[in-house]
């Protein structure tokens, strides 16, 4: 996240729109919030996790980024991918893991 935290004020310059549902470390909760209120015609930062409203978003987004490093099983990419959603995933996590994830995106490479 670190990454998009640095890009973000150079992202929201594009047309684009960027949303974030979830929590985690609180300097990453605050810093996706600043940038809510300074775009918010373009950033919707929402700090709680709601299915419903998780479901719209996969369903209504053009890519899914799931910034981790590691990630266990990449059930949300998987998700996304069921939607018509591309996720925008770590290479170190397809590289570290054997998870389904990781397995699909591998077999999708070779084909690719």
């Amino acid at each position: 996240f670190q990454l998009v935290v640095q890009e973000m004020a150079n992202l929201m310059q594009f047309d684009v729109q960027f949303v974030l549902l979830g929590t985690g470390y609180e300097n990453f909760e605050h810093d996706f919030t600043y940038f809510a209120g300074r775009y918010p015609d373009k950033c919707s930062v929402s700090i709680n996790f709601d299915v419903d409203l998780a479901q719209q978003i996969y369903a209504g987004c053009d890519m899914f980024l799931m910034p981790s490093a590691f990630e266990p099983c990449g059930l949300s990419q998987l998700i996304s991918m069921r939607y018509g959603t591309l996720p925008i995933v770590c290479g170190l996590t397809i590289q570290l893991n054997r998870s389904g994830l990781a397995l699909v995106l591998r077999n999708f490479l070779h084909f690719g």
